[in-house]
């Protein structure tokens, strides 16, 4: 039931690289130190809701404040209040949010300035929800009762900003904001049925005459935030980029169990090394394509990397050298660097046979590695 939700992340969705999963809502995030409280039961929201709605999506639109087009003008025509309320929001949030950022430890600032740079899909946006009420929860009696014929369509509006924010109570705190999608129900033939809050809404909910299924069915809420904690490993990748980039290869080598790093940048540090003894199986490169990170960062200490490993292959000297090392099976070595520094993918093994087409791969699963590559 819960893979209906789809939840935008300004990262995350995609383009953070989230590798903690909240398997309540199939949220996939971007930081291990991720914490999610248990979300509530339909039946506690209830509890202290100002209304709730029965009935059916009919359509959602988002509108974006830093992207003022025709459907914003449209709105802000047909509901100018809103409109107003909204613009006022996202600008006194924005404000304190510039002030904070001012007054913030530079570890801090650069975190949030690495968190936003991610971001495709970031800013503040307007939730502006038509639902089909078929009843309407009575608050003083706890029972559902039918609307008036007025009351048979809403409109409910909220407002979210999607993306890291900063706040200060005894410590500054970065967080990652972010917005549940729920998608729009026109094109299906039995509309979908749920109890829609002012701040959110229940997952499907087909029936209300067994009002115990209210405990079991939560509420999901608009606007989801977790917190973020520093990681040491942003000043370590700086310091690691800059021996790299100045072929400091065994300095920068002494940083890396600090440095968060992706399978491939790791196995990338111990070709330029030469530590040739990492490799087992010089049949496949899976890990070696392998570029996740916990964190996606911003520097560029993955693409220094690589540009480095690229450059010792090409040039031939890194091949060469191999051959006045007696301890090495060079050509073995050198086919290995190869296919890292290229990025070469498995070769297949079967494109067609009859009408049956195979995408089979000559390298089956990750490759077996020595050393200690925990990710």
């Amino acid at each position: 039931m819960m893979a209906r939700w789809f939840l935008m992340m300004l990262g995350v969705m995609v383009s953070l690289s989230f590798a903690a999963r909240y398997t309540r809502y199939n949220i996939v995030l971007s930081d291990s130190s991720v914490g999610y409280s248990q979300s509530q039961t339909v039946a506690q929201k209830l509890q202290t809701a100002p209304i709730a709605y029965y009935g059916s999506l009919i359509q959602r639109t988002y509108l974006q404040k830093d992207f003022y087009n025709a459907e914003n003008a449209e709105f802000e025509q047909r509901y100018p209040r809103v409109y107003e309320s909204f613009v006022g929001w996202a600008n006194y949030k924005q404000k304190r949010q510039d002030n904070l950022l001012t007054q913030a430890p530079e570890q801090y600032q650069k975190m949030f300035e690495q968190r936003y740079a991610l971001m495709n899909i970031k800013g503040f946006f307007l939730i502006h929800d038509e639902i089909r009420v078929e009843k309407i929860y009575d608050k003083a009696t706890h029972t559902w009762v039918t609307p008036k014929p007025e009351d048979a369509k809403k409109e409910l509006f909220s407002f979210a900003y999607v993306g890291p924010d900063i706040s200060q109570d005894s410590s500054w705190i970065i967080s990652q904001r972010m917005m549940v999608l729920l998608p729009n129900s026109e094109d299906q033939t039995v509309p979908v049925k749920r109890i829609f809050f002012m701040d959110g809404y229940s997952e499907e909910c087909y029936s209300l005459m067994d009002t115990s299924i209210l405990d079991k069915i939560h509420y999901v809420p608009h606007r989801l935030k977790y917190d973020v904690k520093p990681t040491a490993a942003m000043s370590a990748r700086e310091k690691m980029q800059a021996f790299v980039e100045s072929g400091d290869f065994a300095s920068a080598g002494a940083l890396a169990e600090s440095a968060d790093l992706s399978p491939r940048s790791k196995i990338l540090m111990k070709i330029l090394n030469k530590e040739y003894d990492f490799i087992v199986n010089e049949d496949s490169t899976g890990l070696y394509l392998d570029d996740y990170n916990g964190v996606v960062y911003t520097d560029r200490l993955d693409d220094a990397l690589n540009d480095a490993a690229m450059h010792e292959y090409v040039s031939g000297r890194y091949c060469k050298s191999l051959q006045d090392n007696p301890d090495v099976d060079s050509a073995l070595v050198c086919k290995a660097v190869k296919k890292v520094a290229l990025r070469e993918m498995p070769k297949p093994v079967v494109h067609w046979m009859g009408p049956i087409r195979f995408n089979a791969y000559a390298d089956f699963g990750r490759p077996f590695l020595a050393g200690d590559f925990p990710d």
